[in-house]
């Protein structure tokens, strides 16, 4: 038994001495697995970039369940505003000028109001998409001449005046707009100063065109 002992001894110890002076990979061995590692890493670092770089799709199941846009702010007592035509509608008759509610052929909101004595159309601008939540008030009133005026009368004016601009329609007859921006409101007083200054333009336009 001891002999079979020793000879198993020696034969492992002839292994591990074999093994521990015998290189594990040769030269030729040694490049392959470089080469192979070098071909892993490219290959992984690859990988990475293009994932990174890949776009990302939403969920089509949040769509779904997606809330609804919030409903526009409700104007604050004692206000008004473009986005809601009725709140101007409702000032103009406070203020003494009973209007009425249209549109235009484009479908843009538009009220007509009797202001010194002749037709005003107070159109809405400035906004949304589908022709809501406006912005801005647009006052505009023509005359109907006799004759009819010239572009110097109309540059005449618009060099002089800074509250609302003249032009001359095909029939050369003047028009004066003013544009009022609201946004998401001002005051019914505020509302009531421009109202009373744009009664006053009329008046000012139908001296200086002698209508």
């Amino acid at each position: 038994m001891a002999g079979f002992n020793g000879g198993h001894s020696s034969v492992l110890n002839a292994r591990v001495t074999g093994f521990t002076r015998t290189p594990m990979f040769g030269k030729t061995a040694q490049r392959s697995w470089e080469a192979f590692a070098m071909k892993l890493l490219t290959t992984l670092l690859t990988a990475a970039v293009l994932a990174a770089a890949a776009p990302v799709y939403a969920d089509d199941t949040s769509s779904s369940s997606a809330e609804p846009p919030p409903p526009p702010v409700a104007l604050a007592p004692g206000e008004v505003a473009a986005k809601d035509p009725e709140s101007i509608l409702a000032a103009l008759s406070k203020l003494g000028y009973p209007g009425t509610m249209d549109k235009m052929q484009d479908g843009r909101p538009s009220i007509s109001v009797q202001i010194s004595g002749l037709k005003t159309f107070v159109d809405f601008y400035d906004c949304a998409d589908d022709l809501t939540d406006c912005y801005t008030l647009l006052f505009n009133v023509s005359l109907d001449l006799k004759g009819s005026a010239t572009l110097d009368q109309a540059n005449q004016w618009n060099s002089k005046e800074i509250t609302g601009r003249v032009w001359l329609d095909d029939k050369k007859n003047p028009t004066l707009d003013f544009a009022l921006s609201t946004f998401d409101g001002i005051s019914e007083d505020a509302f009531d100063q421009n109202v009373k200054l744009w009664d006053k333009k009329i008046g000012d336009l139908k001296d200086f065109f002698k209508f």
